[in-house]
């Protein structure tokens, strides 16, 4: 990606993928900001569709907001003291490339949003606009870091 290649990620959770965590969605609300892909997905489809057709394990605890552009993300408050912020779609600058990551499940055979939103994400990542935001080297080497020592924890909790 830092030489300028252009990647659709859909985290798993396992060894050196982003960290996963089932959740239940009524303990915050869905955050759909502006973005390019606004134009070809309608925010009322993320909205009602992410708890039910597109739903799946989010990325917990996104530390790292200031280097991403959200494009549907959740801000759960529920018990909690602070507000947790888990990712669901979001996009970055790595050096001249970019990384369009989405938790969404995309794999249905009965449900067609899933699918469809696999293939504007494609068509996104190899032609839309630049995104907003940029991860410095210094942060690719913390969120590796993190990557792997969330990876390690989650695994010992299952």
């Amino acid at each position: 990606m830092e030489a300028g290649g252009r990647v659709l990620l859909f985290p798993d959770g396992q060894q050196g993928s982003f960290p996963l965590s089932d959740e239940w969605f009524l303990r915050g609300a869905p955050y759909i900001p502006d973005h390019p892909l606004s134009t070809k997905v309608p925010r009322q489809l993320l909205l009602e569709l992410q708890h039910f057709d597109l739903a799946g394990p989010v990325i917990p605890n996104v530390a790292y907001l200031e280097s991403i552009t959200p494009i549907l993300m959740l801000w759960f408050t529920h018990d909690l003291r602070q507000v947790d912020t888990q990712g669901l779609v979001f996009e970055t600058q790595i050096g001249r490339g970019r990384l369009l990551v989405s938790a969404l499940r995309h794999t249905s055979t009965v449900h067609a949003a899933g699918p469809w939103l696999a293939r504007v994400f494609a068509e996104h990542v190899a032609t839309g606009p630049l995104p907003q935001h940029v991860i410095e080297a210094r942060k690719i080497a913390e969120m590796k870091d993190t990557i792997q020592t969330q990876h390690i924890d989650w695994a010992d909790k299952s």
